[in-house]
Protein backbone atom coordinates (compact mmCIF):
# COMPACT_ATOMS: atom_id res chain seq x y z
CA UNK A 1 0.00 0.00 0.00
CA UNK A 2 1.44 3.38 -1.02
CA UNK A 3 2.06 6.31 1.26
CA UNK A 4 -0.66 8.93 1.06
CA UNK A 5 0.75 12.44 1.44
CA UNK A 6 -0.49 14.91 4.04
CA UNK A 7 -1.92 17.09 1.32
CA UNK A 8 -4.03 16.71 -1.77
CA UNK A 9 -3.79 18.78 -4.93
CA UNK A 10 -7.09 19.88 -6.32
CA UNK A 11 -7.83 19.94 -10.01
CA UNK A 12 -7.68 23.72 -9.86
CA UNK A 13 -4.15 24.88 -10.64
CA UNK A 14 -2.12 26.09 -7.69
CA UNK A 15 -4.53 24.99 -4.98
CA UNK A 16 -3.08 22.77 -2.27
CA UNK A 17 -5.14 21.88 0.76
CA UNK A 18 -3.69 20.09 3.77
CA UNK A 19 -5.84 17.20 4.90
CA UNK A 20 -4.68 14.76 7.57
CA UNK A 21 -4.56 11.15 6.49
CA UNK A 22 -8.02 9.82 7.31
CA UNK A 23 -8.32 7.08 9.87
CA UNK A 24 -11.04 6.15 12.34
CA UNK A 25 -10.04 8.91 14.75
CA UNK A 26 -9.28 11.75 12.32
CA UNK A 27 -12.13 10.83 9.98
CA UNK A 28 -14.51 11.52 12.83
CA UNK A 29 -13.22 15.09 13.22
CA UNK A 30 -15.59 17.62 11.75
CA UNK A 31 -12.99 19.67 9.88
CA UNK A 32 -11.56 16.52 8.26
CA UNK A 33 -15.03 15.50 7.10
CA UNK A 34 -15.66 18.95 5.67
CA UNK A 35 -12.25 19.14 3.97
CA UNK A 36 -12.73 15.72 2.39
CA UNK A 37 -16.19 16.76 1.14
CA UNK A 38 -14.65 19.94 -0.28
CA UNK A 39 -12.06 17.82 -2.04
CA UNK A 40 -14.70 15.44 -3.46
CA UNK A 41 -16.52 18.43 -4.99
CA UNK A 42 -13.23 19.82 -6.34
CA UNK A 43 -14.05 23.12 -4.65
CA UNK A 44 -11.69 25.76 -3.34
CA UNK A 45 -12.32 27.78 -0.19
CA UNK A 46 -13.49 30.56 -2.52
CA UNK A 47 -16.08 28.25 -4.12
CA UNK A 48 -17.42 27.27 -0.70
CA UNK A 49 -17.47 30.88 0.48
CA UNK A 50 -19.54 31.90 -2.56
CA UNK A 51 -21.92 28.98 -2.01
CA UNK A 52 -22.73 30.06 1.55
CA UNK A 53 -22.45 33.82 1.03
CA UNK A 54 -19.35 34.58 3.06
CA UNK A 55 -15.70 35.53 2.57
CA UNK A 56 -12.90 33.11 1.71
CA UNK A 57 -11.02 34.22 4.84
CA UNK A 58 -13.90 33.04 7.03
CA UNK A 59 -13.83 29.60 5.42
CA UNK A 60 -10.06 29.45 5.86
CA UNK A 61 -10.39 30.36 9.54
CA UNK A 62 -13.10 27.76 10.08
CA UNK A 63 -11.29 24.88 8.40
CA UNK A 64 -7.76 25.39 9.70
CA UNK A 65 -6.35 24.21 13.02
CA UNK A 66 -9.52 23.54 14.97
CA UNK A 67 -11.23 26.76 13.92
CA UNK A 68 -14.47 24.91 13.27
CA UNK A 69 -14.88 24.51 17.04
CA UNK A 70 -15.61 28.23 17.34
CA UNK A 71 -18.07 28.32 14.42
CA UNK A 72 -21.78 28.48 15.21
CA UNK A 73 -23.98 25.43 14.70
CA UNK A 74 -25.87 27.39 12.02
CA UNK A 75 -22.62 28.18 10.17
CA UNK A 76 -21.41 24.56 10.28
CA UNK A 77 -24.84 23.47 9.05
CA UNK A 78 -24.64 25.91 6.09
CA UNK A 79 -21.16 24.65 5.20
CA UNK A 80 -22.28 21.02 5.39
CA UNK A 81 -25.39 21.69 3.28
CA UNK A 82 -23.32 23.45 0.60
CA UNK A 83 -21.06 20.38 0.50
CA UNK A 84 -24.01 18.00 0.11
CA UNK A 85 -24.00 16.84 3.72
CA UNK A 86 -26.28 17.13 6.74
CA UNK A 87 -24.78 18.35 10.02
CA UNK A 88 -26.26 16.49 12.99
CA UNK A 89 -25.31 17.81 16.41
CA UNK A 90 -25.75 14.84 18.70
CA UNK A 91 -25.83 14.27 22.45
CA UNK A 92 -25.37 10.72 23.74
CA UNK A 93 -25.38 9.64 27.37
CA UNK A 94 -21.92 8.59 28.58
CA UNK A 95 -23.08 5.12 29.55
CA UNK A 96 -24.26 4.43 25.96
CA UNK A 97 -21.36 6.18 24.23
CA UNK A 98 -18.98 3.21 24.35
CA UNK A 99 -21.37 1.02 22.38
CA UNK A 100 -22.58 3.67 19.94
CA UNK A 101 -19.35 5.52 19.13
CA UNK A 102 -17.72 2.69 17.09
CA UNK A 103 -20.88 2.45 14.94
CA UNK A 104 -20.90 6.20 14.32
CA UNK A 105 -17.16 6.21 13.49
CA UNK A 106 -17.73 3.40 11.01
CA UNK A 107 -20.52 5.36 9.29
CA UNK A 108 -18.49 8.54 9.13
CA UNK A 109 -15.32 6.96 7.76
CA UNK A 110 -17.09 4.71 5.22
Amino acid sequence: MGHRPNFLRTEKPGIIRRIPRPNAKSGFKLEVQLLLALERKHWSYDDLAKAIGTQKGHISRDLKGGGIQTASVARVSRIAEALGMKFLPLCISRDKLKGILPKIEKLVTA
